[in-house]
């Protein structure tokens, strides 16, 4: 969920873009079918601290799950437990450490299936980049069973490492921010595990 959705945070963080919807948006994702969404990008706090709040709190009030950031998600389909995580990719250092810490906490908490998922990469660029490259691969060798990246607005590679894939990027799958985006071609990745 890239962008903020409130109707009280005005204050907007000094960039180029800003992203924000009124908070009853958040019912384009529930019709939708939208059930869980990672909040770790480079526009959730567009509109600062309060607005992130606010977004937080328009997802808890229409029951969509979130995670990013320090917040773990935990689903259980089937009686298997999966531990999905959001992750700024943007230097392999800070990744790393969110992923070991995220890791030891996932496996505090028994799941079965360790998804990651981050936002990395360089805007508009269909090949991946070392740190992209680098930061999957950590995941993996941490105990990841798969890795979903997302930013550059555009279809990157699908590598498979150890068994376990890496997406790089999936482009957008629906995107408001601009009417007509610079590429459009986007995928839905379907595993099972």
């Amino acid at each position: 969920l890239e962008s903020v959705l409130s109707d009280n945070a005005n204050i907007k963080n000094p960039k180029t873009y800003n992203y924000k919807g009124p908070a009853h948006y958040v019912n384009i994702l529930k019709e939708g079918s939208v059930e869980l969404v990672n909040v770790a990008n480079n526009h959730t706090y567009d509109y600062l601290e309060a607005g992130y709040v606010d977004t937080l709190n328009t997802l808890k009030e229409a029951e969509i799950e979130y995670f990013g950031y320090d917040n773990y998600q935990i689903v259980e389909i089937n009686n298997i437990r999966i531990g999905i995580i959001g992750v700024l990719g943007w230097n392999y250092k800070d990744a790393k450490n969110d992923i070991d810490k995220a890791i030891e906490y996932l496996s505090n908490m028994n799941v079965d299936l360790k998804i990651f998922n981050f936002h990395w990469g360089e805007m508009r660029t269909h090949q991946f980049n070392e740190t992209q490259e680098k930061i999957g691969k950590y995941a993996i060798d941490k105990g990841a069973d798969l890795v979903i990246g997302h930013h550059s607005h555009v279809l990157q590679g699908i590598e498979k490492y150890k068994d376990k894939y890496i997406a790089y990027s999936l482009g957008n799958f629906v995107y408001g921010g601009i009417l007509y985006p610079y590429d459009t071609d986007s995928v839905i990745f379907q595993i099972k595990f």
